[in-house]
């Protein structure tokens, strides 16, 4: 009797937690699948798009400025009066290429607004959408004969949106990435590389073995080719949430972690030499 009671016992414990560790790995799973298609789509559908239209715009804007105005700082100076040339390639440009590609992100951001992070709107998304809806104030002016007026009420946001955007999706990539951790660490790499995160000059083949985030997915560490066994080096991995660095030789010490877009601006600014002493960054361009 007793032997049958701790075998039931047995089995239902065996039970228990069969149960218990299915459910676990199953919502792990999920809340994994779930991030994974968020991410997918705030590329597919929000920073994807608008970085292509960013760029367009960018470039067209480069275009039409040397063609028109390029010794000027702003297009038409208040102290300036416009030249008829000027203003008659600016009505166009704005009607036919600037317009259409504004209502595009505007469209966007205003459909997709699920899919920004944080409780607020970017600054630079809020000043954009008032850039664009001042426009079509003079637009509409436009059609009735009326150009008195050539710009917006509100100055289109520039650089820090375009900066916004590519940062963000950037960002986004790297993420995507460390979630799609199952993928062969070769295609990893690789991925990473050709948005130039990690280049292959700078992290050699070399693993380190592998870890687990606070998801439990696998990452693997990496350092360069050139650190030497005596002196170490620091390891570098991509964790879903984070890029984590450690050094070589105290694997088990302290480890550094940085968001995605804080090691994108990190290695944007060693690319750009701003860590040399007699190298001093420039300010942005003003638009």
């Amino acid at each position: 009797m007793t032997t049958a009671w701790i075998a039931a016992a047995a089995a239902a414990v065996v039970a228990l937690m069969s149960a218990f560790l299915t459910y676990h790995t199953t919502r792990r799973l999920s809340r994994h699948s779930d991030q994974i298609a968020f991410v997918g789509r705030q590329l597919s559908e929000l920073y994807g798009p608008l970085l292509a239209l960013s760029r367009a715009s960018a470039a067209s804007w480069v275009e039409f400025r040397k063609m028109h105005g390029a010794e000027r700082r702003f297009l038409f100076p208040i102290e300036v009066p416009p030249a008829e040339e000027d203003v008659h390639a600016w009505r166009y440009w704005l009607k036919y290429v600037f317009t259409p590609i504004n209502r595009r992100m505007f469209d966007i951001i205003l459909a997709k607004t699920d899919l920004i992070e944080g409780d607020e709107m970017p600054q630079c998304f809020v000043v954009f959408c008032a850039h664009v809806t001042g426009y079509e104030v003079t637009l509409a002016k436009w059609e009735d004969g009326d150009y008195s007026s050539l710009g917006s009420v509100i100055n289109h946001p520039g650089s820090p949106l375009h900066d916004y955007i590519e940062t963000k999706y950037k960002e986004l990539k790297l993420r995507q990435t460390a979630l799609l951790g199952y993928a062969p660490r070769a295609n990893r790499l690789r991925s990473i590389r050709e948005r130039g995160g990690i280049r292959r000059s700078e992290f050699g083949s070399d693993a380190a073995p592998s870890s687990s985030d606070d998801d439990g997915a696998k990452i693997a560490w990496r350092k360069s080719m050139a650190s030497s066994a005596p002196r170490g080096c620091l390891e570098v991995a991509v964790s879903v949430q984070s890029v984590l660095i450690r050094h070589s030789q105290f694997p088990e010490g302290p480890v550094l972690s940085f968001s995605f877009a804080a090691w994108e601006a990190f290695l944007a600014s060693i690319r750009r030499d701003m860590f040399k002493p007699d190298t001093a960054a420039s300010p942005p361009g003003n638009r």
